[in-house]
């Protein structure tokens, strides 16, 4: 018995076709492949263009930043859990090495994203400087790499014939089947990204001192304060994991385990 397609919120009309949004529309896609439900995957396929890029790339970049804070704010705590530092100490050392850390990750980041992307352009405008002035060897080495996918060659000589004179569309074909490469949207900002990063990776490797700051108590050996601070970036890096996994389609659970796995080693350290 064929299952019956999911009912989505009717936002838009396109082509005389009611559709849900973009997001949702995507979500449904990913939703019917999982259930195998044709029906689904028919209704969110029922527009012209399907976005596979939501523009979630930076929501993304945020929560794998802000892991990586958070585990790096474990790390300082285990270290100075072990050498029985006062309050300044860890504080002092916790906000130096999580800024210092931030800097270094979201620069280096943002530096080696853009060095890729101009990489990339320049592959691009070679192989769009080779399809003008040699267009027969390129359609040839497109027509060979059809063949080798298991296409007829006469069929792969008709498509490939059928596309050079596009020559935008064609190069941009060339640089993902030629080279691998994808060339980078225009609307992609590195720095912007690395600000994203920047922010993430401290406010979420910072909260752990914040909270170490809030938990004083007349305790010398500064267990208590340890105990939460460890806890609140427990917490947070396992909720990171969850969205991380939410983000990428895949199972929830499994992201929980392995952020508290990650984050339980660094606290399993702290036992003397």
């Amino acid at each position: 018995m064929a299952r019956q397609a999911p009912t989505v919120p009717l936002l838009a009309e396109e082509n005389g076709l009611q559709v849900p949004p973009t997001a949702q529309r995507l979500a449904n896609a990913r939703r019917a492949f999982e259930e195998g439900n044709v029906a689904g995957s028919i209704v969110a396929h029922s527009v012209a263009n399907e976005a596979h890029h939501v523009g979630g790339e930076y929501l993304k970049d945020s929560v794998r930043s802000g892991s990586e804070g958070l585990l790096v704010a474990l790390a300082v705590l285990a270290a100075a859990r072990g050498a029985d530092v006062s309050q300044s100490v860890v504080i002092s050392i916790g906000v130096a090495c999580v800024t210092a850390a931030a800097v270094a990750v979201s620069v280096a980041g943002a530096l080696d994203k853009k060095a890729h992307d101009e990489f990339v352009l320049k592959e691009r405008r070679r192989e769009a400087w080779e399809l003008e002035n040699n267009p027969e060897g390129e359609v040839a080495e497109v027509v060979s790499i059809f063949v080798d996918k298991g296409m007829d060659r006469g069929d792969a000589e008709k498509a490939v014939r059928l596309m050079a004179p596009y020559k935008e569309f064609f190069t941009d074909l060339m640089m993902a089947m030629e080279l691998e490469m994808q060339v980078p949207a225009e609307d992609e900002n590195r720095s912007t990204e690395g600000v994203i990063a920047f922010v993430s990776f401290s406010l979420c490797g910072l909260m752990p001192f914040f909270v170490f700051i809030l938990t004083k108590s007349s305790d010398q050996s500064l267990t208590h304060q340890f105990q939460a601070s460890g806890a609140v970036a427990l917490t947070l890096l396992c909720l990171l994991g969850a969205v991380k996994k939410c983000l990428t389609a895949q199972n929830i659970a499994r992201g929980v385990f392995e952020a508290a796995l990650c984050g339980g080693l660094s606290v399993n350290s702290w036992r003397r």
